[in-house]
């Protein structure tokens, strides 16, 4: 059973420029990306990501009409909780593992890191909004699967690429004033259910108070 916390509908993938270094074409998350098609391991390759769907409060109201936790194809079509408990308790193969994206994550991909970062300081009532919105999304979206299966979830994946190897890319005071609220009522939602066993992957160190990469350090 899978719960889908992407934009509804996506993009359309298509090709939009194509030269002979490299390709541009739009993701189903509505970001322009570049790929290389020269070099031994072009196919492989992560693409440069050069425009993001996000800018400024306009689009983001506007990405965030694909963000409704209450559309009906974030399920299945087939999706009964009293009849999923029976079947689940029968035919459970492995570990049951829910993944959804973080603040910083999700920010970050909208609007690309550096600008991510900035309107921290530029525009921080729009952040404030941003990640209101989205604490309330991911809690309404997984809601039904987190209250029927309960502690039948094993683990919690939750992809929050906020660091690098130099450091974090956001400050102690940032995450304190923007995430950190927003992380225990999403935490306090889990645990509420006797779910307590959460995965973090934050893509890089998190304890050194330097990170001069992915943007301003206050």
């Amino acid at each position: 059973m899978q719960v889908d916390v992407g934009p509804i509908p996506r993009y359309k993938q298509m090709l939009l420029k194509e030269t002979e270094r490299h390709r541009e074409f739009i993701t189903e998350t509505g970001v322009v990306a570049r790929r290389s098609k020269t070099g031994k391991y072009a196919w492989y390759n992560m693409p440069m990501f050069v425009e993001f769907p996000a800018k400024d409060r306009e689009t983001w109201y506007k990405y965030r009409e694909r963000l409704n936790p209450d559309d009906p194809r974030r399920y299945p079509k087939d999706w009964d909780p009293e009849g999923y408990i029976r079947s689940f308790e029968s035919y459970q193969d492995g570990n049951t593992i829910m993944r959804f994206n973080g603040f910083y994550g999700f920010g970050a991909e909208l609007m690309g890191i550096p600008t991510f970062n900035l309107k921290f300081y530029k525009d921080p009532e729009l952040m404030h909004d941003m990640i209101e919105y989205w604490e309330y999304f991911t809690v309404e979206t997984i809601r039904s699967a987190v209250e029927t299966l309960k502690d039948r979830i094993d683990v919690v994946y939750w992809w929050e690429d906020f660091a690098e190897r130099h450091g974090p890319c956001i400050s102690p005071k940032i995450f304190r004033e923007f995430f950190l609220p927003h992380y225990k009522r999403v935490t306090g939602f889990l645990a509420k259910n006797k779910i307590d066993r959460i995965l973090m992957d934050s893509d890089g160190g998190i304890r050194n108070p330097v990170s001069t990469v992915c943007g301003p350090w206050r």
